[in-house]
């Protein structure tokens, strides 16, 4: 039967053994953890307390992937540990179709999840955010914005269908000047 009872929660695994047996005797990792620094800390061999385990990602918004291993003297499990990558987009800004030869006039970032837009230029503000054509596999929000705002607009999108990629454009614009924004995101994976 199994011995050990397994519970995961942010950035950490613990394992407790429940078997009346010899308790806890060695929890190592299997192989190399892929994008995680995984923490197993020190703990009495034979133990029957939980131990947990902590990982931090190397490259947050990356999937983490590791595989523990966990002893007694007659039982032991193998507990994989995967968490899917958040979805931060690539944006790729190109000049819009007001005043071409301008500046650019927006400061353009993404985060997860998200996409934010700065109106820099000193001029009249962003009048207006849209999404141009459909989005493939995502659910755009744009918040309501004032006409004319310098204050950051912040648009979140959500996947559809987390094994697919997501890819949508947007156009940010001011009076004078507008930039297409492409937002894309490459497949996710299912945390297990």
């Amino acid at each position: 039967m199994v011995s050990f009872d397994v519970s995961s929660g942010t950035g950490s695994v613990t394992v407790d053994h429940v078997n009346t047996g010899t308790g806890l005797q060695t929890l190592t990792v299997v192989g190399k953890p892929t994008n995680s620094i995984v923490n197993i800390p020190r703990f009495m061999s034979g133990t029957y307390d939980p131990v947990s385990i902590t990982f931090t990602p190397i490259v947050p918004g990356l999937a983490v992937d590791f595989t523990l291993r966990a002893a007694s003297t007659f039982h032991a499990i193998y507990i994989s540990m995967r968490c899917g990558e958040v979805c931060t987009p690539f944006t790729t800004v190109t000049e819009g179709d007001l005043l071409p030869g301008g500046i650019i006039s927006f400061n353009v970032c993404g985060g997860p999840g998200t996409v934010t837009i700065d109106y820099i230029y000193s001029g009249l503000g962003l009048k207006g955010v849209m999404v141009m054509g459909v989005p493939i596999n995502a659910v755009v929000n744009i918040p309501q914005i004032d006409s004319g705002t310098h204050d950051p607009v912040v648009i979140e999108f959500t996947p559809i269908d987390p094994n697919q990629p997501v890819d949508f454009r947007l156009r940010a614009a001011s009076r004078d000047y507008a930039v297409f924004i492409r937002v894309r995101c490459p497949v996710q994976n299912k945390p297990n």
